[in-house]
């Protein structure tokens, strides 16, 4: 049968709707017949008595409130007819209870990384920390280039974590961002720190490295940018010394004791106090009796239910720390001239929240029964085992922030809403409803649900969580499921090269958009007679335009490209893609790729399933248009900056070609996307000579060395170089060195 309801407390004159129930409903509550008077949604009240005006309801055996009007048996009780009893400041009297969990201590253990100092994490990962906002860009580069480099072999993942703070904070706010960003770079689910400085910001690099207080020098580096001549040099430079340190830890077996978890709820709903925050109450209390750590914020949350933790305070020093820290609270709401119960949000209230108080009472129990052992201040780390409280609003980015700060390995998020977001720890969702966990399953981790429907699942939880802190990732962990990046064929040795190579430029950037895969598949260019000509050619001109930073050109080519699109819209938004991607192709390796860019371009990506063709015609043109104002505007600044950085690319593509007896400037300069005139020019400039010239002077270079070596035939040198013609390698290096080759190579011989 069914179960339709659920009158949580014996002591509750309401109950709550499991499934939605139609206005007639007939049920039976406590052995009494109750008729529904109206519609009820599910996870929303209903009235089990008749209430008169100002009459308290009871949920979880407290009031959560008291009744607007006169209300009837089995009418809907809802924000509309209940009114918060909260007020102003109150007075706590210290009234402790006995708690006894009655768990048995099981000595269990986890695979973790022990660090230096003796704490434990449960992931080895490198993050990049600028202590200012300034150096965003530049810490973000720095991480793509690391996993580029090492491909996150040996470590977790390579993370940064831009932020816009750091710069013209002061007294308290700034204080906050300190701590905060200590935090971080302690927190010992890094196994290797750069934390990178401007050198000019209010957050002093000497200053914050003398605030960190005791640290590991070789885990921790420090790099100011104002201090040094290029920047992403020296900064991989630090992350390649950091890496070979953090790649070599390995998980080792430490007690279930070590592990600390954040609590944190966030989009309530009617389930939100019977099913997931219950479930993380026990979990709470399983690993406080094994002796670990559980972190309680959200102080709003609590307003209405704080007695019950107040009596739970292992002595009167916690016990006036948390009546301090609620009545900080309540009296930042008032200075402000805020509601103090103003907090269930329209998603609350939808998902069947009335007050204040029903929402805290569903919320503190993810601190289960356990004894409340410390409180602490916001940017303080959790020093003593047990239910510790931290200081925090009821926001969910600034909670899991804080969280992970007070050195949280991993946060336990309830959820009868949804949500995406997670934080640089594992942040695991968990649902309060089967319906929110089938429907997302990109964001759900773990079903509690089921609970409705008698399982216990705390023994479940508890093996997920010791997956996840033994390395398993939660969802939010897996930011970018690349499922394949698939290149075109093309034939032959340099052929297998050549795939590869345009794989991996796919995988990037479907890892940075967050795509599942992304292919230019080579059926496109076969269904059409003109497919071949119009993903070539009109690409090209397009691409070409901006090279050129032309917008009238790019306005031309464009709806060219546009009036030979396929009929099908699926098709039009393939092609679409293809070129953008080859735009960013473009743009990284040239220049005009900067934070603006890198940001329309990802959510261009993130929202390549949800737009239309004729949309996605609009968004490509205005992100193509913004590129070349980026790239005039780069151009005027600095015109050696960027020559510099395709300049090494054109290089690394000769030494990589060399052996090529086609290389040319033509392919060069296609290669970092420049018109093959304009290459020349700026090659010229940069190495003073022509490309012929530098070429020349290249092969013959390998060539000496392959002479030089002594074991290497003339024939098998030419094919080294790209010179297929004896005769003429010959003439070549003679006139290069001023001796044949076989005069060269008779010097070195013993």
């Amino acid at each position: 049968m069914e179960t339709k309801y659920l009158k949580i407390n014996t002591a509750d004159n309401v109950a709550v709707a499991i499934v939605a129930l139609p206005a007639g409903e007939k049920l039976i509550v406590d052995g009494k017949e109750i008729i529904l008077n109206e519609d009820v949604p599910a996870g929303h009240k209903f009235a089990l008595k008749d209430f008169t005006e100002g009459e308290n309801v009871i949920k979880y055996g407290y009031p959560i409130g008291h009744t607007r009007t006169v209300k009837k048996q089995g009418d809907w009780i809802n924000e509309n007819n209940i009114q918060t009893n909260l007020a102003g400041l109150l007075e706590y009297t210290y009234s402790p209870t006995e708690v006894n969990l009655n768990i048995p201590h099981k000595n269990l253990t986890f695979k973790g990384y022990r660090r230096k100092n003796g704490d434990v994490g449960v992931r080895n990962e490198i993050w990049i920390i600028p202590i200012a906002g300034c150096v965003n860009g530049i810490v973000n580069q720095l991480a793509e280039g690391l996993r580029r480099e090492t491909e996150g072999k040996g470590v977790d993942a390579i993370m940064a974590f831009p932020h816009n703070y750091g710069c013209s904070q002061l007294g308290d706010d700034h204080e906050n961002t300190k701590r905060i960003l200590r935090d971080m770079v302690l927190h010992p689910n890094a196994g290797a720190v750069l934390v990178v400085g401007l050198g000019c910001e209010n957050n002093q690099p000497d200053i914050f490295r003398e605030f960190l207080g005791d640290y590991d020098s070789d885990r921790v580096k420090f790099m100011v940018t104002q201090k040094v001549g290029d920047e992403y040099e020296e900064g991989m430079k630090l992350l390649r010394e950091l890496y070979a340190k953090a790649s070599k830890d390995e998980r080792v077996d430490v007690p279930l004791s070590e592990l600390r978890v954040g609590l944190k709820c966030g989009g309530s709903d009617g389930f939100s106090g019977i099913t997931a925050n219950p479930l993380l109450g026990m979990f709470s209390d399983f690993l406080i009796a094994q002796g670990g750590t559980s972190v309680l914020t959200e102080v709003p949350e609590m307003f209405g239910a704080e007695r019950i933790l107040m009596a739970r305070c292992t002595d009167r020093t916690v016990f006036d720390k948390t009546v301090k820290m609620i009545n900080d609270f309540k009296d930042y709401f008032i200075r402000h001239g805020q509601e103090i119960y103003e907090n269930p949000s329209p998603g609350n209230k939808e998902g069947g929240i009335t007050t204040l108080e029903e929402k805290s009472l569903g919320c503190v129990q993810k601190g289960g029964k356990s004894v409340v052992t410390d409180v602490l201040g916001y940017g303080d780390t959790a020093e003593k085992r047990g239910l510790n409280l931290l200081y925090g609003p009821g926001n969910d980015m600034v909670a899991v922030t804080n969280l992970t700060a007070a050195g949280a390995h991993m946060i336990l998020f309830t959820t009868g809403r949804g949500t995406p977001l997670g934080t640089a720890v594992p942040t695991i969702k968990i649902s309060t409803g089967s319906e929110l966990a089938e429907k997302k399953k990109a964001w759900i981790d773990f079903d509690a649900g089921r609970c409705l429907s008698g399982q216990s699942l705390t023994d479940e939880l508890t093996a997920f969580v010791k997956e996840v802190a033994e390395g398993r990732q939660a969802k939010n962990e897996e930011k970018c499921p690349v499922i394949a990046s698939i290149s075109k064929p093309y034939k032959g040795i340099l052929g297998i090269r050549k795939s590869y190579e345009e794989a991996q430029k796919l995988f990037g950037i479907a890892s940075a958009s967050g795509a599942s895969a992304f292919t230019i598949p080579e059926d496109l260019e076969e269904q059409e007679d003109d497919s071949k000509q119009f993903s070539e050619d009109r690409e090209i001109r397009i691409m070409n335009s901006i090279r050129k930073n032309d917008f009238v050109e790019l306005k031309e080519t464009f709806i060219d490209f546009i009036y030979h699109l396929p009929k099908e819209e699926a098709r039009q938004c393939q092609y679409l893609h293809k070129v953008m991607l080859r735009v960013q192709f473009m743009l990284q390796d040239t220049y005009g790729m900067n934070e603006d860019m890198k940001n329309q371009f990802a959510n261009y990506y993130s929202n390549l399933n949800h737009l239309p063709a004729v949309k996605a015609v609009d968004v490509c043109y205005k992100i193509l248009c913004r590129a070349i104002e980026l790239r005039q505007e780069e151009a005027g600044k600095n015109e050696t900056g960027y020559f510099k950085e395709y300049m090494a690319e054109a290089v690394a593509y000769i030494e990589e070609h060399l052996q090529e007896e086609d290389l040319s400037i033509i392919a060069t300069a296609a290669h970092v996307y420049l018109n093959p005139v304009y290459f020349g020019r700026i090659f010229k400039s940069t190495f003073h000579m022509t490309f012929k010239q530098y070429l020349v002077k290249k092969r013959m270079d390998k060539a000496k060395r392959m002479l030089e070596e002594g074991n290497t035939s003339i024939r098998t040198i030419c094919e080294e170089v790209g010179i297929s013609n004896p005769s003429y390698f010959s003439q070549l290096f003679k006139q290069y060195t001023g001796k044949l080759p076989s005069e060269y190579k008779k010097e070195y011989e013993v």
